[in-house]
């Protein structure tokens, strides 16, 4: 199987308010397209039907680099909020904070590779707040 992964999978009916996520040809999630397609590896046969991807989101993406002992605002607050994926694209962990800026440790922590995303009625409009002992690099998909 391929070491890409889409971050969301609805089967059977299409779930309101969900991006389908992939990773492009350098490692960075992206909205799923007919240019940046969602792998799919097979063991044995399947039907897919009825793939849908969100109407009317407007994403925009953005990698940001954290210092050693650094913080930065990923996604900064907004009401309009629809989807926010963070990926942690760099060597080092990563923790988030929602609303202000956590101390590393002391909130959702991210290691190397990992990946935090929200849709639906699950989605913070306070900002995303990112903080690193070593120092990492993020990756940053935030949909309106």
């Amino acid at each position: 199987m391929s070491s890409q992964s889409a971050y969301k999978v609805a089967v059977g009916q299409p779930v309101a308010g969900t991006m389908a996520m992939s990773l492009d040809s350098g490692g960075i999630a992206q909205p799923a397209s007919a240019t940046n397609p969602i792998p799919v590896a097979i063991d044995g046969s399947i039907v897919v039907t009825d793939v849908a991807i969100a109407v009317g989101v407007t994403s925009t993406e953005t990698v940001v680099t954290i210092g050693a002992t650094g913080q930065a605002t990923l996604i900064a607050p907004n009401a309009a909020a629809r989807s926010n994926l963070v990926q942690n694209i760099g060597s080092g962990d990563l923790t988030l904070g929602f609303g202000s800026v956590p101390t590393v440790g002391n909130g959702v922590n991210i290691p190397p590779g990992g990946a935090y995303s929200e849709d639906g009625n699950a989605v913070t409009t306070n900002g995303i707040y990112g903080a690193s002992t070593a120092g990492t690099k993020v990756a940053i998909v935030a949909g309106v």
